[in-house]
C-alpha cells in the first residue's frame, strides 16, 4: 500500500509513451472477447518483444509486418470474400484487427504521432460495434475518466492525486451540462438502416413456424434470453403470458405446418383499454415479431394477418424494439370462417392414427367442447420433458396408447386431432408462453426455454377459443413443471432476486440510455407538461445536480493547493527563464535544477535543490523558510 501512495503522492511523472502504454491497454481490452486466438497470440508476441528487446531494428519491424500479415489471413479466411464482408461485425473486425498491426508496428518504433495518440479513442469507439449495453457504456465512462487522468498527468506535471481531483473536479462540473445535452439531442436511432451491411448474430428460439411431433423443436432447455417486456401496469397473470409466434392449420404426420394461402392483412384498431407494453426483441434472423394474444396493431413494415401473427418484411438481423398493444383475452371474436379455412381446419388422416380414431367413435358431437375435454382427459396422459416410445410415422397412437408421456407439441396435436375427428374446427398455435417467476415489478424476462404450443377451437357465435391441453395433464402441468424447475434451480432465492433485480435496472437504463432516440424525447417532454408535479421535480434536480457540481468543484479547487516549495521556487524560476533556462513538461522540478546547475555553474543551486528535497518530500517548515531567503540573494 505505501508504494501506491508514494506513487500518487510523488511528483515524478511517467512520460508520453507510457502514459499511452496505459491508455492502449485499456481500450484494447474489450477487443481480446472479439477478435480471433491466432490475433491475440499476436499482440502477446508484440508485448514480450516491447519488454525483452534491447534494440529494435528495421528488420524487426519486417518481420512483425510479417507475422501480423499471416495472423490477419488466418482470422478471416473463410470470410476473405465480398459476402462476408458485407456483415458488419465481421467488417469492424477486419479493421481492429488491421489497427492492431499498425499500433504493433508504430509502436515497435517507438515514435508518436498523431495516429498513435488517436488509436486508444478509436479502439474504445469501435468496441460499441459489439458492446452496445450498460455495462460497455459504464466501462467506457471509467475509461475516458483514466484517460482524462493520464492526461492532466502528464499536463500539470504534479503527483497523481492532484491530477486525480481536477479530473473528479471537470467531471463533477460538466455533468449537469452531458445531462442535458443528452436530453436535447437524443440519440440517432439506426434501426431501421443496415448502411449495406448485415447482422450475424442468431440465436435459436425455439420456434421456427412449424411443430415437429416426433422432434425437440420447440424443446430447447437454454435460459438464454429471447424478449425482454416491459408493462405500463405491472405484469399480467401467468394465463395471460401467451406471445403467439405461429399458427398451424396442416397436419404433416410428423410435424404441423401453417396454411398455404396468404391470410388478408388487418387493419390498426382502437389501442383504448388494451394492455401496453414495450417489447425488446433480440435477433433470431428470422421474421417472426411477437405479440401477446391478441395484437391491436403491429409496427411499421411488418403485417398482421387475419390470425394475429406479425411478421417483419426482412428477417430481424438486430435487436428490435417495440411498443405492443393487446387484447388480452382467452377467446378471439371472429366473423364466421370462409370455407377454405373451416376445411382446412377440419381435416385430419384416419388412417394413420387408427386407434385413436377409434377411440373417438364413441365421441358424442353433439355435447360439444366440454364432453371432449373429458374424453382428452380420461387418457391420463403425463406431462414429462422426456417422453420415450414416441413414434415419428405413427406419433398420436404411440403417445396415447404407449407410455402416455410427452410436452406440449404432444398434447397439442393430439387434442387438435380430436377436436377434427369430433368436428369442431381447430388449429395449433406456438410462440411463447412466459413465466411469471421470470419477472419483477413490470418487467418480463421470456427465454428459449419458455417455447410453447397450444391449442384453438373455433366454436360458432363464440370465436377462436384457446386451450391450454397441458392443465389437463395427469400430476403437473406445464407451467407447474417449469415453476418447479425453476424453484428447483434457483437454490438462492435471494440470489435470483438480486438476478432478476440488476436485469430490470439494466434494461431501464438501457432503454432510456442507449435507446433515447427522438420518440423518447418526445414521450418525456409530453410526460412532464402534462404532469405539473413532475416538471417541478425534474427542476430541482437539475437545479440541485448543479448545486452540488459547484460545490464538488469548488471543494476540490481549494483543496488542490501549491505545494510551499513549489511556490517558494517560483521567483527563482522566473529570473532562471530571463537567463533562458525554461522547464520542460516532461522535466521533474529536481531534474531541472541540475540542469541549470551545470548550465550556470551558480553553486548556491546546489544548496537549493537539497532544500526543495528536504521542504517538499520532508514538509518541514524550516526547509521552506531557508529556501525562501537563500532564494531572495539570487
Amino acid at each position: 500500500m505505501r508504494f501506491y501512495k508514494n506513487l500518487a503522492l510523488s511528483s515524478i511523472t511517467p512520460n508520453q509513451q507510457q502514459l499511452l502504454d496505459i491508455a492502449l491497454v485499456l481500450a484494447i481490452l474489450p477487443h481480446l472477447f472479439i477478435v480471433k486466438p491466432v490475433m491475440i497470440l499476436y499482440l502477446f508476441i508484440s508485448l514480450l518483444f516491447l519488454i525483452f528487446a534491447k534494440e529494435i531494428k528495421g528488420k524487426h519491424l519486417f518481420l512483425f509486418g510479417l507475422f501480423g500479415t499471416l495472423a490477419l489471413a488466418l482470422s478471416f479466411y473463410e470470410t476473405f470474400t465480398f459476402v462476408g464482408l458485407k456483415r458488419l461485425n465481421i467488417f469492424v473486425s477486419l479493421v481492429i484487427s488491421l489497427l492492431f498491426i499498425a499500433v504493433v508496428l508504430q509502436r515497435l518504433s517507438k515514435q508518436i504521432n498523431f495516429y498513435l495518440l488517436f488509436s486508444p479513442g478509436l479502439f474504445l469507439a469501435l468496441s460499441y460495434f459489439f458492446y452496445n449495453t450498460i455495462m460497455m457504456l459504464f466501462y467506457a465512462i471509467t475509461v475516458l475518466f483514466i484517460f482524462l487522468v493520464l492526461l492532466l498527468w502528464y499536463r500539470m506535471q504534479s503527483p497523481l492525486i492532484d491530477a486525480f481531483k481536477m479530473a473528479v473536479s471537470l467531471f463533477s462540473f460538466s455533468l449537469p451540462v452531458i445531462i442535458f445535452l443528452f436530453l436535447v439531442f437524443p440519440r440517432i436511432s439506426f434501426e431501421t438502416k443496415d448502411f449495406g451491411f448485415r447482422g450475424s448474430d442468431t440465436i435459436r428460439t425455439g420456434h421456427d413456424g412449424l411443430m415437429h411431433i416426433g422432434g425437440d423443436a420447440l424443446l430447447v432447455p437454454s435460459k438464454r434470453v429471447v424478449m425482454e417486456v416491459s408493462f405500463d401496469e405491472g405484469v399480467p397473470p401467468s394465463n395471460q403470458l401467451y406471445f403467439r409466434g405461429s399458427v398451424l392449420y396442416e397436419d404433416k404426420t410428423s410435424h404441423w405446418a401453417p396454411a398455404k394461402y396468404t391470410a388478408r392483412s388487418l387493419i390498426n384498431s382502437s389501442t383504448e383499454d388494451a394492455t401496453a407494453y414495450q417489447v425488446t426483441l433480440y435477433p433470431h434472423h428470422k421474421k417472426w415479431i411477437y405479440f401477446l394474444d391478441y395484437p391491436l396493431q403491429s409496427p411499421k413494415e411488418a403485417n398482421r394477418d387475419s390470425d394475429y401473427i406479425v411478421t417483419s418484411q426482412k428477417p430481424i438481423t438486430e435487436t428490435m424494439r417495440y411498443d405492443g398493444y393487446s387484447k388480452l383475452e382467452k377467446t378471439l371474436p371472429v366473423r364466421e370462417l370462409t370455407a377454405l379455412k373451416k376445411d382446412i381446419s377440419l381435416l385430419y388422416d384416419a388412417s394413420r392414427d387408427d386407434q385413436l380414431y377409434t377411440y373417438m367413435k364413441d365421441f358424442d358431437s353433439q355435447k360439444g367442447l366440454d364432453e371432449l375435454i373429458k374424453y382428452f382427459k380420461a387418457l391420463k396422459l403425463s406431462y414429462s420433458l422426456q417422453p420415450l416410445g414416441i413414434n415419428p410415422k405413427d406419433p398420436l397412437d404411440s403417445f396415447i396408447f404407449g407410455n402416455r408421456e410427452g410436452y406440449c407439441v404432444h398434447f397439442a396435436s393430439t387434442f387438435a386431432t380430436m377436436a377434427r375427428m369430433a368436428g369442431i374446427p381447430s388449429r395449433i398455435v406456438t410462440g411463447f408462453k412466459a413465466n411469471p417467476l421470470n419477472s419483477y415489478e413490470n418487467y418480463l424476462i421470456v427465454k428459449e426455454e419458455d417455447a410453447h404450443a397450444w391449442v384453438e377451437v373455433y366454436l360458432e357465435g363464440i370465436g377462436w377459443q384457446r386451450i391450454e391441453t397441458t392443465q389437463y395433464a395427469v400430476g403437473k402441468s406445464v407451467q407447474q413443471v417449469t415453476e418447479t424447475t425453476v424453484e428447483e434451480e434457483v437454490q438462492n432465492p435471494i440470489f435470483h432476486r438480486i438476478n432478476l433485480t440488476y436485469m430490470y435496472m439494466r434494461y431501464t437504463l438501457q432503454s432510456w440510455v442507449l435507446d433515447y432516440t427522438r420518440s423518447k424525447q418526445m414521450q418525456l417532454l409530453h410526460t412532464i407538461l402534462e404532469d405539473v408535479t413532475l416538471l417541478f421535480k425534474f427542476i430541482v434536480f437539475f437545479i440541485t445536480l448543479g448545486v452540488i457540481a459547484y460545490l464538488l468543484r469548488e471543494l476540490n479547487h481549494h483543496k488542490r493547493t501549491v505545494h510551499p516549495a513549489l511556490k517558494a521556487l517560483s521567483p527563482l524560476l522566473k529570473k532562471l527563464k530571463k537567463e533562458g533556462l525554461v522547464k520542460k513538461d516532461s522535466e521533474t522540478m529536481e531534474h531541472f535544477l541540475n540542469r541549470s546547475l551545470e548550465t550556470s555553474k551558480d553553486s548556491r543551486l546546489l544548496q537549493v535543490i537539497q532544500l526543495y528535497n528536504e521542504a517538499h518530500y520532508g514538509d518541514k517548515e524550516s526547509s521552506i523558510a531557508t529556501l525562501k531567503a537563500l532564494i531572495k540573494h539570487f
